[in-house]
């Protein structure tokens, strides 16, 4: 699916700026973390429980136009119990991806309609595939399309994401990560040098 000598060179470019990449990245492995501390889908105070599980993440979720986490955390003080239900169907592995994905969507949605509607949600793949990740690290990854589909090209992979391709994207873009990573994993002199720094 990719071409392993292309990602090797790639891989040889990244360890000689190891340091300076590792200082711009390291918060991710932090909001990881804190999230992995403090998330109970069962708190009482949700919206607060949400707010501060992803407040590491906020680079991730918010922006200065995108606002997918300061709307959940709107939508979870107004109707904690419907946003929890998100998250719970959103996190059931036994259920197919896609599925889960265009569920959180739509569901969203529907929150909108009642408690923003003249605003967006936001809870757009790239949120939602960090709200995977926060959760489940080890087997899923942030899909951001410009960083996807320029690594896809220039690793010439046989997938490519499409605009508009939600459960393409999210299922496509997952086998191409978890390619990715399993080439990172045998990497000795990366993850040394990973190792080295948590």
């Amino acid at each position: 699916m990719i071409n392993k000598e292309r990602l090797k060179l790639t891989l040889e470019r990244y360890k000689e700026e190891f340091s300076s990449r590792w200082n711009e990245e390291k918060y991710k492995w932090e909001a990881v973390w804190h999230f992995q501390k403090v998330w109970d889908i069962q708190a009482a105070d949700f919206a607060e429980m949400f707010s501060s599980a992803t407040e590491k993440a906020v680079p991730l979720l918010d922006s200065v136009n995108h606002f997918p986490r300061g709307m959940m955390i709107e939508y979870a003080k107004q109707n904690p119990d419907v946003v929890r239900n998100l998250f719970l169907h959103l996190y059931d592995e036994t259920k197919e991806i896609g599925e889960r994905v265009l569920q959180f969507q739509a569901d969203a949605q529907k929150l909108c309609d009642q408690y923003s509607a003249n605003l967006q949600h936001y809870q757009r793949l790239t949120a939602i595939s960090v709200y995977l990740w926060l959760r489940y690290p080890e087997q899923y990854f942030i899909y951001k399309y410009s960083v996807c589909r320029t690594a896809a090209q220039e690793l010439q992979s046989t997938f490519l994401p499409k605009r508009g391709e939600i459960v393409e994207n999210i299922k496509g873009s997952f086998i191409f990560l978890d390619e990715v990573a399993k080439e990172i994993a045998a990497d000795t002199e990366l993850v040394f040098l990973f190792q080295k720094v948590r």
